[in-house]
């Protein structure tokens, strides 16, 4: 074992170079197989030192502990499923794309859509693990289907056109205050529905221009 004394920064940086090397999952006993040809760097007892067990140590430093997500697919067979994938199709995959990619690679053998998605959608840690893929390193889960797609701007708009919002809108920008527009102008939810048509028509003629 190496005497010299490592500092947890130490330790941190060390993984970090190991994971350009191991990738995005690695085990203990891969760690402890590299760092044996890295003799500079913490042996994996003096890592553990720092921290309650190997899985805080992946947590603590944007590595996918490697364990059994289901009882039929590990961290490491969905990572591959996900880069197979993206190879393939694209790193902007969606459900139907990745079924039909499975159909035709043999999905006995291959992850489902829902595993992948709940896998590639948790923890922060997975930021990383996205840019290793080459995949958008935006937060959050995968869209599932164009459905629940449409759900999200659903909401989206739902937030942005509501009665607080403009109230918020009209403070902050010294506009009409909300009760002074309905007693001119009627219901502010009737006037959106009567003015939206002509934002979208405003919209589609200024992408169009844009693409000119």
């Amino acid at each position: 074992m190496s005497k010299k004394r490592f500092s947890r920064t130490d330790v941190e940086k060390s993984i970090a170079l190991a994971r350009k090397t191991l990738r995005a999952s690695f085990t203990r006993a891969a760690y402890d197989t590299w760092q044996k040809s890295h003799k500079d760097h913490p042996t994996l007892p003096q890592v553990l030192r720092f921290y309650k067990n190997w899985r805080d140590v992946c947590l603590s430093n944007g590595i996918i502990p490697v364990r059994m997500i289901d009882s039929k697919y590990t961290e490491e067979q969905i990572l591959f499923s996900i880069q197979a994938c993206a190879d393939d199709v694209g790193v902007n995959f969606t459900e139907i794309d990745y079924n039909e990619w499975r159909k035709y690679k043999g999905k006995d053998f291959l992850p489902s859509y829902a595993t992948v998605r709940n896998y590639i959608g948790k923890d922060g840690m997975m930021l990383e693990t996205r840019k290793d893929l080459g995949m958008p390193t935006s937060q959050g889960p995968m869209p599932s289907s164009v459905l629940e797609c449409k759900a999200e701007v659903m909401l989206f708009v739902r937030n942005q056109l509501s009665q607080e919002s403009y109230v918020e809108w009209a403070k902050k920008n010294n506009r009409l205050a909300l009760t002074t527009l309905e007693q001119n102008a009627g219901n502010l939810l009737e006037l959106i529905e009567e003015i939206f048509p002509y934002y979208i028509q405003n919209l589609n003629n200024r992408s169009n221009g844009a693409r000119k």
